[in-house]
């Protein structure tokens, strides 16, 4: 299926223009200049070089898709890790964040709007935060707000507030939705929709699982 991304002559892989993603999703970014380094850290079998097209395709529906450098971040999208109240997810960012100083991970689900990011340098986390809009609660609330987070005044529901009706009567409160992750990924290191907006994006990602 990878023949027409590589070119007849040499087998390697044909550059594209970058594709945005991040919708219905999980990914992370890692303050990183290196995919290989991304990749040897995951652990990724089957590594193989790939552009943008073929990789945001196996990102979705079978492995890993690692990006070229934007910005000085590298995302990687299909991350299999799992929800962020876990030990597993918080261990992995504190230990990815180790390695990288800095590593953020975001997932929406449109279906039951569950939606959360979470943040960790030199391994310590410092945010995490998630709501599933289907049963009107977090999951979990963790460390101060950032900046980007203040604006919002996002919803709590393990608040003391939040056990009367007229809390989610009100109209400064915030319930967070896929545009809110794309607005807080931004302001912490890429919103990945906007892939193609960003300059001086060369060169072609990776792909395994």
């Amino acid at each position: 299926m990878f023949k027409r991304f590589f070119s007849k002559k040499d087998k390697e892989v044909v550059p594209d223009k970058p594709i945005g993603f991040g919708y219905k999703n999980k990914w992370i970014a890692v303050k990183s200049s290196s995919k290989e380094e991304v990749a040897k850290f995951l652990n990724l079998r089957k590594v193989k070089e790939s552009n943008w097209e073929n990789g945001i395709k196996y990102g979705y529906e079978k492995g890993i898709f690692i990006s070229p450098e934007i910005n000085e971040w590298i995302l990687v999208l299909g991350i299999d890790v799992s929800d962020l109240e876990t030990e597993e997810t918080k261990d992995f960012l504190k230990r990815a964040s180790k390695e990288f100083g800095e590593c953020q991970i975001f997932l929406t689900h449109r279906v039951v709007e569950y939606h959360f990011w979470g943040l960790a340098r030199n391994g310590e986390i410092k945010r995490l935060y998630s709501y599933v809009g289907e049963s009107g609660e977090n999951m979990i609330i963790n460390g101060e707000p950032t900046e980007i987070e203040r604006n919002f005044n996002l919803v709590d529901s393990f608040s003391d507030e939040s056990k009367e009706d007229e809390y989610w009567e009100r109209e400064d409160i915030e319930i967070p939705d896929e545009e809110t992750v794309m607005k807080i990924a931004e302001n912490w290191s890429v919103n990945p929709t906007k892939i193609g907006e960003y300059q001086n994006i060369g060169g072609v990602g990776l792909i395994g699982n």
